[in-house]
């Protein structure tokens, strides 16, 4: 009877320990570097489980009340594990599909003493119901704010997350918030023990990582000033290098702002364009992004440039695209019915009075004045 409950007790202790901290599985468990100085187990757990692919299953009340100090370097999965969970007088047992089981170190005598029968326990981990990506916080992605999440979730038995714990913490409170109201957003298939729904632990790392440095307003604003004090006192024949520098910088930036549409760089803007530009469009400025008129600005600055046909090539290109966004918008986006309808009012006044050969193209002229007109009509 003891052969046969040693076979059967890392099963039984699935069944008593129901909280699970999930990670990939893989055929091994991995070497595991950790350097902690007086922190939670739950914490140190976590991050041996996302080095190692292991998947932890334990009671709260096991970890909680632990903290740990301890330092290895590429040491093998079992015996870092061993030493850290020592000092909190817990064993482990490591199941098939690196389920690791940890309970109290005298758990295993008690239960040899038994003899009531058991028999396995299927367990099935959470998934999520949508795949999901957190949404990079705009204020982060202006001040070039980076960094990684690690959380610990509490799924409920209807799939919701419960709790939502920050482990380690990104560095910036900003995406720490961010992330955290991400997590309760989640919604998940339910952990199932024996078929039947159970709160389990779930871990999740919320990554924010910007695409490109140099889209960050603050270099974008000082690139743009550098060039255009160098424009104001160049030599002439210098002035055409300048200047496509100074269009370039515009256009790669544009591009990329339409390609992470809740970017908007208005204020930013403002420091760079003409006083006249950016009042004419007082009642837009703070409420859509007006990407586009930084080529206006290089229009009206250096008309006689032989890179003008360029920019205005390029403010008509993103015009158009903003037009199209509206026409293709919904109204559960950000933006309002009225305040798409004052984007295409003013809009329309912008080209009709500073630029009316632009509606010589076909495709624009109809996007102006179908989208007037469906508006106005509402």
């Amino acid at each position: 009877m003891i052969s046969l409950l040693k076979k059967v007790l890392p099963i039984l202790l699935i069944l008593i320990y129901s909280h699970i901290l999930p990670a990939q599985t893989c055929d091994s468990l991995q070497t595991v570097t950790i350097d902690f100085q007086n922190k939670p187990l739950r914490q140190v757990l976590h991050n041996i489980a996302r080095q190692s692919n292991a998947q932890f299953v334990y009671n709260d009340g096991l970890v909680d009340s632990a903290v740990i100090t301890c330092h290895y370097a590429g040491q093998p999965f079992d015996y870092v594990l061993s030493q850290v969970i020592a000092n909190a007088d817990l064993d482990f047992q490591i199941l098939p599909g690196n389920i690791v089981v940890l309970f109290r170190a005298n758990t295993l005598n008690a239960l040899e003493q038994t003899t009531s029968p058991f028999k396995p326990v299927r367990y099935t981990l959470p998934s999520p119901k949508v795949a999901m990506e957190p949404q990079y916080p705009r204020e982060a992605m202006e001040e070039g704010l980076e960094g990684s999440v690690e959380m610990t979730l509490l799924v409920g038995k209807d799939g919701r997350v419960k709790e939502a714990r920050i482990i380690e913490s990104s560095g910036s409170g900003i995406l720490d918030n961010a992330a955290a109201e991400f997590a309760s957003k989640l919604t998940f298939h339910p952990a199932q023990k024996e078929g039947k729904p159970v709160d389990v632990w779930v871990s999740r790392t919320m990554n924010y990582k910007l695409i490109d440095n140099r889209f960050l307003p603050e270099q974008y604003i000082k690139r743009i000033e550098q060039l255009t004090e160098q424009a104001r006192h160049a030599p002439h024949t210098h002035i055409s290098a300048i200047l496509h520098d100074m269009l370039k910088t515009h256009e790669d930036l544009s591009a990329y702002l339409n390609a992470n549409i809740p970017l908007n760089y208005n204020r930013y803007i403002q420091q760079i364009v003409q006083t006249d530009v950016y009042t004419a469009w007082n009642e837009l400025w703070n409420e859509w992004p007006l990407h586009y008129l930084v080529f206006h600005d290089f229009l009206t600055r250096y008309p006689e440039s032989s890179w003008a046909p360029k920019a205005r090539r390029l403010l008509t290109q993103f015009i158009e695209q903003d037009l199209m966004r509206v026409k293709d918008s919904s109204n559960a986006e950000p933006y309002t019915r009225l305040n798409k309808d004052r984007f295409v009012r003013t809009l329309t006044r912008f080209i009709i009075e500073a630029y009316p050969d632009m509606l010589k193209r076909n495709d624009l002229h109809e996007l102006v004045f179908n989208q007037e007109a469906n508006h106005s009509s509402r």
